[in-house]
């Protein structure tokens, strides 16, 4: 494993170097002073570190995953048509992420992955993939509360601010030129 900042070192040992101005020095550097550090640490050592934290991150998604609502998908004209469930499991029948499902298939007509669907066509004004669209889905959660548009308008005064959503928004080019792709990405399949 050669990373530019792990080099060299005993089995079982990670050793990582850094170099001050002056040489090696064995107090605290300032920050603008630091150029090399040098730090050695078992394996053991480094495991009895990160595993903690591991452990904290899990729970801490576990959490915000239980404490999140569903986010529901609404599109057409009014927003009637109920497009699937953007943050449910990839085997709930109302997930954009069951691939068998009506809302997560590239051949329903009520998906975003449908590029020949109203909803999934770069053209439609129906559709999230649609730069100009005139009426993008809405995102809601089952209490009614709004959580903007899913659009890929960068200028849509209303649109989602969920930096996870907005990832696949931004990058339009990329996730319509392979929505089945993207559908995996999104649903991390």
């Amino acid at each position: 494993m050669d990373s530019g900042l792990v080099r060299g070192g005993i089995a079982g040992k990670v050793q990582i170097s850094a170099y001050h101005e002056a040489g090696y020095a064995d107090q605290p550097i300032s920050w603008p002073n630091l150029s090399r550090l040098r730090m050695t640490m078992t394996v053991r050592q480094c495991r009895v570190a990160i595993t903690p934290m591991i452990i904290v991150l899990v729970l801490t998604v576990a959490a915000a995953q239980a404490q999140t609502p569903e986010l529901l998908l609404f599109g057409g004209r009014d927003h009637r048509v109920f497009l699937g469930c953007l943050n449910c499991g990839r085997f709930d029948p109302d997930s954009v992420c069951n691939r068998f499902g009506e809302y997560g298939s590239r051949f329903s007509s009520r998906s975003i992955w449908n590029r020949f669907g109203d909803y999934g066509s770069r053209f439609s004004p129906y559709s999230p993939w649609n730069r100009l669209a005139l009426y993008p889905p809405v995102i809601v959660d089952r209490q009614g509360n709004f959580y903007g548009y899913f659009t890929s308008n960068r200028f849509h005064p209303n649109r989602t601010t969920i930096r996870f959503f907005l990832i696949f928004l931004d990058n339009v080019d990329e996730v319509y030129e392979d929505l089945e792709r993207a559908r995996n990405l999104f649903c991390n399949q």
